[in-house]
């Protein structure tokens, strides 16, 4: 089966990639013009630098802060992350991108919808962001989730709800993690 490239993904990315141009070509001149190699806090033309950035900073939509995240040599757009993405409502965002976000940047953890979180979302992020379980929905989790999730953070055993998981979630979990071999029904594995 042949992939599917999203094209309006990298279209968009094509365009960040020229944003990203244009804000490094506007430091590169306000430093020129301060005779220094950045931007110094007190130059007179960080004013103007500040101006420039948030003209087309302020138009970025959360998805396209969320390419920004997913793309770290975005450099210059990336440093104005905190700023921008901090402002804005990411209730919009799709579950896929709430998952990216919060693994990425937990930092932002705190605006996301966690209610559009599935079972496999919510082992995803649990799984490289453990500090995350308090805002768990577990009853969202199904076998394989819950096979993925012990397998990388197995302190969440007394959480799991072990009737949920099938023989091949089984298989896979006892592969990496042995030690819930008590716990599985089937002898035959």
């Amino acid at each position: 089966m042949e992939d599917i490239i999203d094209t309006s993904k990298y279209a968009r990315l094509e365009e960040l990639n020229e944003l990203e141009k244009k804000l490094a070509a506007k430091a590169a001149k306000c430093a020129s013009a301060a005779s220094g190699a950045s931007v110094p806090s007190n130059c007179e033309h960080k004013a103007e630098y500040e101006a420039f950035c948030f003209d087309r900073l302020g138009k970025l939509t959360a998805q396209d802060w969320i390419y920004i995240v997913e793309f770290p040599e975005l450099q210059m757009l990336n440093e104005n992350l905190a700023e921008y993405l901090g402002k804005m409502d990411l209730q919009s965002l799709s579950a896929d991108d709430t998952v990216m976000l919060v693994n990425e940047r937990p930092d932002f953890a705190d605006k996301c919808p966690w209610e559009k979180l599935d079972g496999h979302d919510w082992s995803n992020i649990l799984g490289n962001q453990p500090q995350f379980a308090d805002r768990c929905a577990w009853d969202k989790l199904k076998g394989r989730d819950w096979a993925y999730l012990l397998t990388v953070q197995p302190q969440f055993a007394d959480k799991c709800q072990w009737e949920k998981l099938e023989k091949e979630d089984w298989k896979d979990l006892l592969y990496y993690q042995s030690c819930f071999a008590d716990k599985c029904p089937f002898g035959d594995l």
